[in-house]
């Protein structure tokens, strides 16, 4: 007859086994499944880096702008027509950024979030209805 500790090592290796060619097994799905991810992920990240991109580029154009403004503000021979010039457009860029932080801040914001929501709820059930 066998013995105890016979079954038990048998058992123990037949586990092992399996364990093993499961484990080998295993990486092929796991891969394919980060590859899939890692495919939508670069789409992502790509169109985020094309926007703040863009949104770096304006802010150095602002930013350019606004010093040269300022320069011909400090000039001392520049006309009054200049200088009045010059201090109107710094008034419209800094309008245009504080509505450009305002609606960024709207947007991220909690409140706007819920209102989204409450919108598309509302449109969903008027769908419903017809």
């Amino acid at each position: 007859m066998i013995k105890k500790q016979s079954i038990w090592a048998l058992s123990l290796f037949s586990l092992i086994l399996v364990l093993s060619v499961y484990y080998i097994t295993l990486p092929n799905e796991i891969e394919t499944v980060k590859k899939e991810k890692t495919k939508s992920t670069v789409k992502e990240v790509s169109d985020n880096s094309v926007i703040t991109t863009l949104k770096v580029e304006n802010e150095e154009e602002k930013s350019k702008k606004t010093k040269e403004l300022q320069e011909i503000l400090n000039k001392e021979d520049a006309t009054k027509e200049e200088k009045n010039n010059a201090y109107e457009e710094l008034k419209l860029l800094n309008v245009i950024k504080g509505q450009e932080e305002e609606i960024g801040f709207y947007r991220s914001s909690p409140v706007a979030k819920q209102i989204e929501e409450y919108n598309n709820n509302k449109d969903n059930k008027a769908n419903a209805e017809e």
